[in-house]
């Protein structure tokens, strides 16, 4: 093996600051998994340098299948004429690129800054491309890589900064980012922000800052209706929603300490974690895990009995995203 039998691309970026001009050089190193006669997988691995001919072998050693390492190669299995290539869309980096590359890096390889994996599809009379695409490509997620991922640079250039002029034409120009950026701000947000950058910090705010105050007044991130003074017809509720949602954990608290419930034992309430940030956790039970004597480097497995406690989440926003598609937008344990 030779380094010469990898595929690579040079792309060289460059950025200007005021005190000195830098320079930086990526390379894109290309790896084909054989998984049938029809199909094979594409591994595209940007580095911020050349790798050393250990530092390849150890990468091919990653990405190969275990059982059968000779399926994996740094040429194509499928002939690039008769093939659909269907990878992410590369304006983004995917899960699967952010693992891989926290897998590379304690392993020596830190060159390596993203790993992006592609499916390539072998196309004939009996697969025409029309199958392969209607039955394997999501175009909301995916594109079509002809040729595979020659660069993860995709050439897309950041918009300038503007200054909204809310000095000059007042509450109409903060009327019209809240309706372009979609903001979200009601007619009190808007009367007070304008006083702030107005008559406080006399200055006009730029369209970035006016777009981070929109995201931070969002109901995700302050949660304003939960925690906030609920008025219905005039009359002030004794309760924020979040207290009434609390209600039932502070009751059982409450039992737990009168032992009001002596057959389920002195803790009635078995919530350990709850109304925390990501998840809440719940009193597990005792089982038997298989872990390592000296956990941090190698060492022999022991068969050790262990309290397992539960972590439960509900998410607010656990729709499909671009970020997880399939699972949808995961957070707490077990999530991104």
């Amino acid at each position: 093996m030779t380094v010469r039998r990898f595929l690579w691309s040079r792309i060289v970026f460059y950025s200007q600051n005021e005190n000195n001009n830098k320079t930086g050089e990526t390379m894109t190193y290309r790896m084909y998994r054989q998984m049938n006669s029809g199909l094979e997988l594409g591994f595209y691995v940007e580095t911020t340098g050349q790798l050393s001919e250990p530092e390849l072998k150890k990468l091919q050693w990653l990405i190969a299948e275990t059982f059968e390492p000779e399926m994996t190669d740094f040429d194509p299995h499928i002939n690039s004429s008769e093939v659909v290539e269907i990878g992410p869309r590369l304006s983004i980096e995917t899960p699967f690129s952010s693992n891989a590359v926290s897998i590379c890096h304690p392993m020596g390889l830190r060159q390596i800054t993203r790993i992006e994996r592609t499916h390539r599809h072998k196309i004939g009379i009996n697969m025409p491309a029309e199958y392969v695409m209607k039955r394997h490509f999501d175009r909301m997620t995916e594109d079509i890589h002809v040729g595979g991922i020659k660069s993860f640079d995709i050439g897309t250039v950041p918009e300038h900064v503007h200054m909204i002029d809310l000095i000059g034409c007042g509450k109409t120009a903060l009327e019209e980012m809240n309706t372009t950026l979609g903001l979200g701000m009601d007619s009190q947000d808007l009367e007070y922000y304008l006083n702030i950058f107005v008559n406080k910090l006399k200055r006009n705010p730029t369209d970035v800052e006016l777009f981070q105050l929109g995201n931070a007044n969002s109901e995700h991130s302050r949660h304003w209706y939960f925690k906030g003074q609920i008025v219905i017809d005039g009359i002030k509720m004794e309760k924020t929603l979040m207290e009434i949602v609390q209600k039932p954990l502070e009751s059982s608290q409450n039992e737990s300490r009168l032992n009001l419930h002596p057959r389920l034992g002195n803790s009635p309430n078995v919530s350990l974690v709850a109304f925390k940030d990501n998840a809440g956790v719940i009193k597990g039970f005792s089982t038997r895990l298989i872990l390592p004597v000296t956990p941090g480097k190698p060492s022999e497995m022991c068969i050790s009995e262990r309290v397992i406690h539960i972590t439960c989440t509900a998410e607010t926003h656990n729709h499909p995203t671009f970020v997880a598609p399939f699972p949808g937008a995961q957070t707490g344990a077990g999530g991104r």
